[in-house]
């Protein structure tokens, strides 16, 4: 807004917004290619690796590698925006401060999670999306597929924070002290919560409740063209699975809360599984895992 109003300034910052786009060509084009050896190689191994958790650690690697791609084109660029001859100005201060403070490692995982899940998500909804033009939709398959997404989502939080402490247990190995026993033992335990996501589990705990309101808020979600219905039916089911979830995973956290102690690591790590927003992930997995559904059912 203050630009329209200075060209000088409107000047600077169409520069700014040119040169990053070059950066961010320049990145996506590395990427994209897959012409960064270590990049390559680093998918050629998670393609090829069956077992899940070791996929979770070869994920964090191509990761990192984005990460590095990403700042090695776009913080040259920041700094050139950051220099004597444009500092002063508060607006450029402020759009430079913003740019200098995006989570990039966060930015890299996301993209990376949807480039490796597209494939199976996208399986997944042009089957349904076959199902539901022949016949009556399946409601307990789309519950298992939020449970699923559910699942999903979680399990990158947890593998996410566990990145942090691969290097410092190895640390604290080499010198064999009690500290060591303790962190190992605060790690082991941590893999509870991994097991208490399981979306098996939470889609199982779902079917033994023999609760009906779920599923007839899905019929009224899928059935309804009134945007008011659509949104309690929504409200209904994701409430009720949030239950189910949180069910799952707080007697987990209460369990790590023990361990506290003074490590300040490890009170980093509860404090962050412990802060994960419910609501909003079982919102998020149920427009994923029905709005093709719906859009395709309207249509």
């Amino acid at each position: 807004e203050v630009g329209r109003y200075d060209e000088n300034k409107r000047n600077v910052m169409q520069s700014l917004l040119d040169s990053l786009d070059n950066a961010y060509n320049e990145a996506d084009n590395i990427i994209s290619r897959k012409n960064d050896i270590d990049l390559n190689e680093a998918i050629q191994k998670l393609l090829a690796e069956p077992n899940k958790s070791q996929q979770k650690f070869i994920k964090a690697s191509i990761t990192n590698i984005v990460d590095s791609i990403i700042q090695q084109y776009w913080e040259p660029i920041v700094d050139t925006f950051a220099t004597p001859r444009f500092k002063g100005d508060k607006v450029i201060d402020n759009i430079v401060a913003d740019l200098y403070s995006v989570d990039f490692q966060q930015l890299a995982m996301d993209c990376v999670v949807e480039a490796m899940d597209r494939s199976s998500t996208s399986k997944f909804l042009d089957m349904e999306m076959g199902k539901a033009r022949e016949s009556t939709i399946n409601y307990q398959k789309i519950i298992k597929k939020i449970f699923n997404e559910v699942d999903t989502l979680i399990d990158r939080i947890v593998a996410d924070e566990h990145r942090s402490f691969i290097r410092y247990f190895v640390d604290a190995q080499d010198k064999k002290d009690d500290l060591y026993i303790y962190r190992s033992e605060f790690y082991n335990r941590t893999i509870f919560l991994e097991s208490a996501t399981d979306s098996n589990k939470l889609f199982n705990h779902f079917r033994e409740m023999h609760d009906e309101s779920v599923i007839e808020a899905l019929q009224v979600y899928f059935s309804t063209d009134t945007t008011k219905q659509e949104e309690k039916a929504k409200e209904i089911v994701c409430n009720k699975i949030t239950q189910i979830v949180e069910h799952a995973i707080e007697p987990v956290l209460d369990e790590l809360g023990k361990f506290y102690g003074s490590d300040e690591l490890v009170k980093n790590f509860y404090d962050k599984i412990s802060s994960i927003n419910y609501p909003a992930i079982v919102e998020t997995c149920f427009y994923i895992a029905t709005d093709p559904l719906k859009l395709e059912r309207t249509r």
